[in-house]
């Protein structure tokens, strides 16, 4: 068991440098004359499907790029987007792409969050999308609402969730997401591009419709490219090409496909996924698509191993049986000393994680069992988070707060809240909130209905989530409100400690429902680390039994 755990902390620890090759040298196309507008950011969603994809094979490659070996003039048109298309599919409606997951196949599906970017172009109501949008349902022209040329870049992909998380006909936010480390969050300073009907394919034109593709890049990331109320100053244009990896002043011969400047690639990923997690008991059933699609992270690591370790089908004959085989004995231990099986024993699992106690004394055979505890803080491991707080590993309640700035003219509205767990009971309903009245509401969280227990690890908890859903009569959108702050407060399960996390307590941001119907859409979220928390006084009064 102790070789698992050094296993899988060598299966999350290690990462090498990537390298690429420069493209030959290729005619600089004609110019064109474009009209290039860029809006303002936000999110759009994008599925992948193994086995030919899933986000660590995307991270290792620096993002996820169409292959431009044997394409045809067609595949360079948006209009005629197929498997071999230049353009990828995207939508701002989460629930609108992910209805597009093909559950006959049994595929094994991802949905990536992706911040928009002006390689991106805005699709026209009318284009006919991938996935099957050539149908009869009246929603289908909302699937897709974005077109990405090239592909989409790793750092600008926000979080990743699988999709076998979500039950069958669930909601969306039933989805567990994983925040992408790599995110960088310069994207956000741009946006798509204004919709480009020269590059549907339709048009006529002196140039190729790749020449186009390539102009259309150039222009992108020069001086011609501007936001809505206002030009990009030579520093924006700047960074844009450095996100882009296409500089046409630097190297005018740039060409497709897009690639990453630099990425850095886990050598782990291929040894993770050759592990039969679904074969062993005690796999955390919420990190077991993480484990194997190789995006375990080394906490991760630390949780299956711990959870592997301490599952109740590891019965005593096999603890016992793992412990001889810890000395090379055969099964019964019909040997030797007692003393030199601990000793053993403690040098193979190292002395802060077990050891093999004696139930015998004396020489000959040898009574003896396997005893295990793992550290609440995991000090040992590097990478892991210390608890900063002894006594408070596991919490018994919270209480989630929000502050909000008051507006002027909206009336009743649905919000929820989510601060871990998964399924349809992990969404808290904060009841009708009237945003006119403010500025505090607080909900306490049912740790049985999330978690599954009375009692969680406080490690457990590590992002929020903001939901709203509009009323069905507002005709004309949600109205724009302010989130002051958020917290969350906890009760330590083993002390009278109370902690709490106020990372986002001077939040002050602005949000607002999509103007997409009326489904529930995550509006804020954010994630937090163990060192987020915070003791604070308690209010509880002491009793008689309480020093």
């Amino acid at each position: 068991m102790s070789r698992l755990f050094f296993l899988l902390m060598m299966l999350c620890g290690s990462i090498s440098a990537a390298s690429r090759t420069p493209n030959p040298p290729i005619p600089e196309p004609p110019s064109f004359d474009w009209s290039l507008t860029m809006s303002s950011h936000e999110w759009v969603y994008f599925l992948v499907f193994e086995p030919l994809h899933h986000p660590e094979r995307i991270r290792n490659r620096g993002g996820f790029f169409t292959n431009v070996t044997g394409t045809s003039e067609g595949d360079w048109g948006w209009e005629f987007a197929g498997d071999s298309s230049q353009w990828l599919s995207l939508g701002r409606n989460l629930s609108h792409v992910v209805a597009a997951w093909p559950r006959s196949l049994q595929a094994i599906g991802w949905v990536l969050r992706v911040a928009t970017s002006p390689n991106m172009i805005e699709a026209p109501q009318w284009a006919n999308l991938a996935y099957g949008t050539r149908t009869r349902e009246p929603w289908f022209r909302q699937r897709f609402t974005h077109l990405a040329l090239g592909g989409i870049f790793w750092s600008q992909v926000y979080s990743y969730a699988s999709l076998s998380s979500m039950p069958a006909g669930g909601p969306v936010t039933a989805l567990w997401w994983q925040a992408n480390e790599q995110y960088n969050r310069t994207w956000e300073s741009y946006g798509a591009s204004s919709p480009q009907s020269t590059l549907s394919g339709f048009e006529l034109s002196n140039m190729t419709l790749r020449e186009l593709a390539r102009n259309f890049m150039n222009e992108i990331t020069s001086r011609q490219n501007r936001r809505e109320n206002g030009e990009l100053t030579d520093g924006e244009v700047l960074v844009l090409r450095q996100l882009l990896n296409w500089d046409p002043e630097q190297d005018p011969n740039r060409d497709f496909p897009l690639r990453a400047a630099g990425h850095v690639t886990r050598l782990e990923t291929q040894a993770m996924r050759s592990v039969n997690w679904e074969g062993i008991p005690g796999t955390p059933p919420h990190l077991l698509p993480r484990l194997i699609a190789g995006v375990a992270t080394l906490a991760e690591c630390a949780a299956t191993y711990r959870s592997i370790f301490r599952h109740p089908r590891r019965s005593e004959e096999s603890i016992e049986d793992t412990a001889c085989k810890l000395q090379g004995l055969p099964e019964g231990c019909q040997s030797g000393s007692c003393v030199s099986l601990f000793a053993r024993a403690r040098q193979e699992l190292g002395s802060d994680d077990g050891e093999v106690c004696r139930t015998e004394k004396g020489q000959g055979q040898c009574g003896h069992r396997l005893q295990y505890e793992v550290p609440g803080e995991m000090a040992k491991v590097s990478g892991v988070q210390k608890m900063p707080i002894p006594g408070c590993e596991r919490i018994r309640q919270v209480v989630f707060a929000l502050a909000m700035t008051p507006v002027l003219i909206d009336t009743y509205s649905h919000l929820n809240v989510q601060v871990g767990g998964q399924g349809p009971d992990s969404l808290i309903p904060l009841n009708h909130v009237d945003r006119r009245k403010g500025p505090l509401i607080s909900k306490t969280i049912g740790l049985k209905n999330v978690f599954g227990s009375e009692t969680v690890h406080l490690a457990d908890l590590k992002m929020i989530k903001l939901f709203d859903t509009p009323k069905p009569y507002d005709l004309f959108g949600s109205t724009k409100w302010t989130i002051e702050g958020l917290w969350l407060q906890a009760e330590c399960a083993s002390s009278n400690k109370v902690l709490r996390m106020s990372k986002f307590g001077q939040e002050n941001k602005e949000v607002q429902h999509g103007l997409t119907g009326w489904d529930i859409e995550t509006i804020w979220e954010g994630t937090f680390s163990l060192e987020d928390w915070h003791e604070v006084k308690s209010n509880r009064a002491k009793t008689r039994h309480e020093s």
